[in-house]
């Protein structure tokens, strides 16, 4: 690899790394755990709220979700919010 491509690849990752922070300011990690309770936005159903199941990864849970919603039990972080008691 040249020089040249090799100082455009250093900017470009320093560049990355830069977005990434000012991206995450402010960003606070959620990690749910079996048994948890949280709410979750199925549009404007006024349902109880749900026990997480499983933590599959670090953005998808299972939840004890029963079959008549007729969707999957496994959500995405971002629908789901902790509920506090």
């Amino acid at each position: 690899m040249t020089k040249l491509h090799e100082r455009v690849r250093n900017q470009i990752e320093n560049q990355i790394k830069v977005y990434a922070i000012k991206d995450n300011r402010g960003r606070k990690e959620l990690v749910l755990n079996e048994r948890d309770w949280v709410w979750l936005h199925l549009s404007s159903r006024g349902d109880d709220p749900f026990q997480v199941l499983e933590r599959i990864n670090s953005n998808a849970y299972r939840l004890d979700l029963l079959e008549e919603y007729g969707v999957s039990n496994t959500f995405n972080l971002t629908d789901l919010v902790p509920f506090a008691r």
